[in-house]
């Protein structure tokens, strides 16, 4: 399934020849040009690229970090916010 995801997130055009022994290629839906996976789970979707190749999936890269500033908000901006605090 991982595999496949390429072939629907991404245009068939930017993607190596589908794979003749996995059937008809799905139809593209997206026009993706990177994904981003969040896993712990080792190197298991580094195999699930858009061949049968192994190691031609997800990259594995050090985490990052994102900071949000939300501090311009102020209370009289939070009408329709839900406080889960």
């Amino acid at each position: 399934m991982m595999r496949l995801l390429h072939w629907v997130m991404a245009p068939h055009a930017a993607l190596p020849p589908f794979p003749n022994a996995w059937g008809a290629p799905p139809e593209a839906t997206g026009k993706a040009r990177f994904s981003v996976l969040y896993s712990d789970i080792g190197d298991f979707y580094l195999l699930c690229g858009p061949t049968e190749e192994a190691g031609k999936g997800w990259a594995i890269r050090d985490a990052i970090w994102t900071l949000w500033d939300v501090g311009w908000a102020s209370e009289s901006n939070w009408s329709g916010w839900i406080s889960l605090a």
